[in-house]
């Protein structure tokens, strides 16, 4: 039996989702350090709590985290015997049984990492552009309070032009990452079906039924249209040319991508 096969569930290949990984994050990397010696000459060491930096430092963060649990799932989950199962339960507790093991890896790759993923990647879209809208007007969107939605088009006012299909990548994301809120499901509150055409994809939303596109090769090019959208919002020189430190409240809890 392959280190990445189940006789119950079909497992992707870990090590090729890593490599996949490593290369997108040598991509945010490339991007973090360009930003980098733009403005460090400004703030000195201050910069790395600059949102204009600490919108890659969080991608790369986003692509650490899931790294470590593929690795985790590649040589500790797998192979079914691995001796660790073992220290996962013990007397008066029965162990897994093979088939419980084979559950909880699928389980642990799809309900905690997939899902993990994508709320994250969403994650880091909001706050960034919330910061960004504050520190361009601090009265819009109640202070940048509002929903989402109403952030993304006032800060697209604001600078006046954004990628053409951005708008079709924020509502697929947004959708799909209320989708899997409820266990995959889509259940809107308006009660009504949706649809978005993104590149050469066409996602369908339909009420009580459950959406099956989010795969981790999805999840990684959706990674990499929204760097390539951090990087179109943050070159407009409305964003890149203000001369104070744009504070990210978060960067004291996060990790830098910057070795």
């Amino acid at each position: 039996m392959s280190i990445h096969e189940s006789p119950f569930f079909v497992l992707p290949d870990f090590d090729d989702l890593i490599a996949k990984l490593e290369k997108i994050r040598s991509e945010i990397e490339r991007d973090y350090d360009r930003y980098y010696q733009r403005l460090s000459p400004t703030f000195g060491p201050e910069v790395e709590k600059d949102t204009r930096l600490t919108a890659f430092a969080h991608l790369g963060g986003l692509v650490d985290s899931t790294k470590l649990a593929f690795t985790f799932m590649n040589h500790q989950l797998l192979p079914l015997d691995n001796p660790w199962w073992d220290e996962i339960y013990r007397p008066p507790f029965q162990p897994f049984d093979v088939y419980a093991r084979s559950v909880n890896i699928n389980r642990f790759n799809n309900a905690f990492i997939k899902l993990g993923f994508l709320i994250g990647l969403f994650s880091e879209i909001e706050s960034t552009f919330r910061i960004l809208l504050r520190q361009l007007d601090p009265s819009a969107c109640n202070g940048g309070k509002a929903s989402f939605p109403f952030i993304f088009d006032a800060l697209k006012k604001q600078l006046g032009s954004f990628p053409a299909d951005s708008d079709d990548l924020i509502k697929l994301l947004r959708l799909s990452r209320n989708t899997v809120h409820n266990n995959g499901v889509y259940f809107p509150e308006s009660g009504k079906d949706d649809q978005v055409v993104y590149k050469s994809g066409t996602y369908n939303f339909v009420q009580g039924k459950p959406i099956d596109f989010v795969n981790w090769d999805w999840l990684f090019e959706r990674l990499d249209d929204v760097r390539k959208l951090f990087n179109a919002v943050i070159s407009n020189p409305k964003i890149l040319d203000i001369n104070v430190l744009i504070a990210d409240p978060f960067a004291a809890n996060r990790k830098t991508v910057k070795k």
